[in-house]
């Protein structure tokens, strides 16, 4: 009996990494650039006392190199030869210029509007450009359709 619930439950496990492979690999992709992007920023930010938004620009242009590796290797393992990387680097350049757009915007507005401190309001907009960035290399930068 408790090695069939014991089995059973390593298979749902399983099943669900199965299900959601993609976004537990985009995840764990999504946490190291959003190190490498935080690291950049806090560096240019307290060291160099550098705009904030200018920071935010350094910041996120460091990690779209490591994530365009990434996410074509591991997250979504694109092979499709059909395409070819100049088109998906176009592609996944549009989507993360949409997606920084949008978050020097919230920056902007979290920060000097609504006074939220310069690092929680880093941490709300990276939550909602890595949600832009996924649903973006998922439909259309590395699609397989």
């Amino acid at each position: 009996m408790c090695k069939t619930i014991k089995y059973s439950f390593y298979n749902n496990i399983l099943n669900l990494y199965e299900k959601y492979k993609t976004f537990i690999h985009f995840l764990i992709v999504g946490f190291i650039n959003t190190g490498v992007d935080f690291v950049t920023f806090s560096i240019l930010f307290s060291f160099f006392h550098i705009d904030k938004l200018i920071c935010q620009v350094f910041g996120y242009s460091v990690g779209i190199v490591n994530s365009f590796i990434m996410n074509k290797i591991f997250t979504f393992k694109e092979k499709d030869i059909e395409c070819s990387i100049v088109i998906q680097s176009v592609r996944f350049i549009s989507v993360n210029v949409v997606s920084l757009g949008i978050s020097i915007i919230a920056l902007g507005i979290l920060n000097y509007n609504l006074c939220i401190n310069v690092y929680m309001s880093k941490l709300i907009i990276t939550v909602i450009a890595q949600g832009i960035n996924y649903f973006g290399y998922k439909l259309w930068v590395f699609s397989s359709k």
